[in-house]
């Protein structure tokens, strides 16, 4: 497992619940936001492609299991405002 591989596991494993579930919330948010971006970018034709983009659909793809809960914007809304809320207790 790479280094971030295993940083991303780490954390979509976590045993606190909020952490845990804003991180997934979040990754589904990148890959949704993401996979848009290409399907629009992919309809100007190929001299807008961008491996960049199609590297982090593929790793966003292969933690699918662990987000795709999150594909629901509601469900994904409240987590990532629990996820905010505690993580800037600290700040």
């Amino acid at each position: 497992m790479s280094g971030r591989a295993a940083r991303t596991h780490a954390l979509v494993t976590c045993d606190d619940e909020i952490i845990r579930e804003g991180i997934r919330a979040m990754l589904a948010d990148r890959y949704l936001n993401a996979k848009a971006e290409a399907c629009q970018r992919a309809s100007h034709g190929w001299t807008t492609r961008q491996i960049a983009d199609e590297t982090l659909l593929s790793h966003l793809g292969n933690l699918r299991h662990y987000w795709e809960a999150y594909a629901d914007p509601q469900k994904r809304r409240e987590a990532r405002e629990r996820f905010d809320q505690y993580a800037y207790q600290w700040y």
